[in-house]
């Protein structure tokens, strides 16, 4: 039941986040990888109601991806 919900809320959510990753390489093979994620209200609203599914009673921070 909890998966099903879970499934359920990713397929509702698919529009609520934006990726985007740019790897620039220098000439001398080092580089950077820049990657941002960008998230709706509604986003962070359905992420903090998944982290009360943990039953760990904590928030989702979605900085660091653990419950605080």
């Amino acid at each position: 039941m909890r998966l099903a919900l879970v499934v359920a809320g990713a397929i509702g959510s698919a529009a609520c986040f934006q990726m985007s990753t740019v790897l620039k390489v220098n000439g001398d093979g080092s580089g950077t990888l820049d990657h941002r994620m960008v998230y709706s209200t509604q986003a962070l609203a359905q992420l903090r109601q998944f982290a009360g599914f943990g039953g760990r009673g904590g928030t989702l921070d979605p900085i660091s991806g653990s419950p605080t």
